[in-house]
């Protein structure tokens, strides 16, 4: 178990979220990059992978093979559950800010 992990379970199971430390293939070297770009769950994590260009650039950050991604998204996919899989992985078009809004809040012309 890595240092931390307590501490951050605690506050994500609070929010539904699971920490990034659940991925037994990530190394700390791996967690710590993925932290220093503001990922922090294993939801967030599997949100990138939803594009190629999400994909590969979790390839580059991380350095390791498709082979080794595939591996950590089916890890990623049984920590999350299949219910939160296809919600997590749908990629869903920005507004022009980049925003993602929910149908609820979209208005006419807005």
């Amino acid at each position: 178990m890595r240092s931390g992990w307590a501490m951050n379970s605690r506050h994500d199971e609070q929010d539904g979220s699971h920490p990034l430390e659940q991925l037994n293939s990530l190394t700390q070297y791996h967690v710590n990059q993925l932290h220093d770009q503001w990922i922090t769950t294993v939801e967030g994590f599997l949100g990138l992978t939803a594009t190629p260009e999400g994909r590969s650039g979790l390839n580059q950050l991380l350095g390791v093979s498709q082979e080794q991604m595939e591996e950590l998204v089916g890890e990623a996919v049984v920590v999350v559950g299949p219910d939160a899989v296809e919600r997590l992985t749908t990629p869903r078009p920005g507004g022009p800010t980049g925003a993602v809004l929910e149908d609820n809040q979209k208005e006419e012309g807005g």
